[in-house]
């Protein structure tokens, strides 16, 4: 064999191993993992905890989801008839944020709904005449997430301003 010869295959080798590097690291699809926070809010009624269903929530890049806000409580007499939440999401990896009232409560009237986009943060308030027994979920949450190319995880998470 020549020596050009061995020099071309030796640049098409490292050619072919850099883009097989390239694609495993940069260019490979990925399945973002939206991670959601599922920690019981301290100041609810006691033996009440709201949570995100399903958690996590694992997604692939541009693709849409649904998290919904439920209510786990024993307390049947002293039911919530009012919910405010306040909620934080990480704006540079979900986009096109909507949130919408769920079963819980009958005849739902949305007292409050403001998404800013810019720092992350749902503020919605509902109320409602009667709790539906046969139903936990407060609300649902509907998202995308960016394409990046590359693996990434967010977390959707209450914010202490949350009440009942």
């Amino acid at each position: 064999m020549s020596k050009k010869f061995i020099f071309v295959l030796i640049i098409f080798i490292t050619l072919i191993a850099g883009f097989i590097f390239i694609n495993s690291v940069y260019l490979h699809d990925s399945i973002p993992a939206i991670k959601i926070n599922n920690k019981s809010i301290e100041n609810l009624p006691q033996k009440a905890s709201l949570f995100f269903s399903p958690n996590p929530v694992i997604i692939t890049a541009s693709q849409s989801a649904q998290v919904n806000v439920e209510l786990n409580s024993s307390l049947t007499d002293s039911a919530p008839k009012l919910v405010q939440l306040e909620i934080s999401y990480d704006p540079t990896i979900l986009y096109n944020i909507k949130i919408f009232p769920g079963n819980y409560l009958t005849k739902p009237e949305v007292v409050l709904s403001k998404i800013d986009i810019k720092t992350g943060r749902i503020s919605y308030a509902l109320k409602g005449a009667f709790s539906n027994p046969n139903s936990k979920m407060l609300a649902a949450i509907t998202f995308n997430v960016i394409n990046y190319g590359f693996q990434t995880d967010s977390q959707i998470s209450f914010l202490p301003k949350t009440l009942m």
